[in-house]
């Protein structure tokens, strides 16, 4: 085979000059990559798997099956809920080991995620009053979620409250940087 300058003007160079430069320019920017200090996908993701377990630890805190009870809701609709929270209590742990071993979480265990805390939602707020420690904690739950999907690429849907008409008292507006305070402290 005929060296690759033979096709061009220039120094005579072969396949294997070409291949090594490559392969040395390819390692000499993954290296600087690498070294970088200030990776926002990396911070945003360590956060995000931060938040999850979080809100994990807060929605545990806040729904037990006395405060599920006292709403007036079932044994079934309690067991479920509980359930939910057990699966993102998972999530978020299998979450936190993805990311600390740098690799991303598969998209059903965000899916997951995702749909949990939108279960709980609209399972609890139509029962809860405005303004109340439940209902706070789930208005910050889902404050959260966008900004947590958004960290690993996905996007997710505004939340809308259910159909059911919700109690007195107006829903809490959070945004991420309140959500994250009002749940490390129900969490601690």
């Amino acid at each position: 085979m005929k060296p690759i300058s033979k096709l061009f003007y220039g120094p005579k160079l072969d396949k294997r000059s070409l291949l090594t430069g490559a392969v040395a320019l390819s390692a000499l920017a993954l290296s600087r990559c690498a070294t970088s200090s200030t990776s926002t996908p990396t911070t945003a993701i360590q956060q995000a798997a931060t938040d999850i377990t979080t809100i994990s630890t807060a929605l545990q805190a806040a729904l037990t099956p006395a405060a599920l009870s006292s709403l007036g809701l079932s044994a079934s609709t309690t067991s479920q809920i509980s359930g939910l929270i057990s699966t993102l209590s998972t999530d978020a742990s299998a979450i936190a080991s993805s990311v600390t071993a740098s690799i991303t979480p598969t998209s059903s265990t965000l899916s997951e995620v995702s749909s949990a805390i939108t279960a709980i939602a609209n399972t609890v707020l139509p029962f809860v009053p405005g303004g109340s420690v439940i209902e706070m904690a789930v208005d910050a739950a889902v404050a959260l979620l966008p900004t947590f999907l958004a960290a690993f690429g996905l996007a997710g849907a505004p939340y809308q409250m259910p159909t059911a008409k919700p109690k007195a008292g107006a829903p809490t507006a959070f945004n991420a940087a309140s959500a994250r305070v009002f749940l490390k402290g129900l969490a601690s």
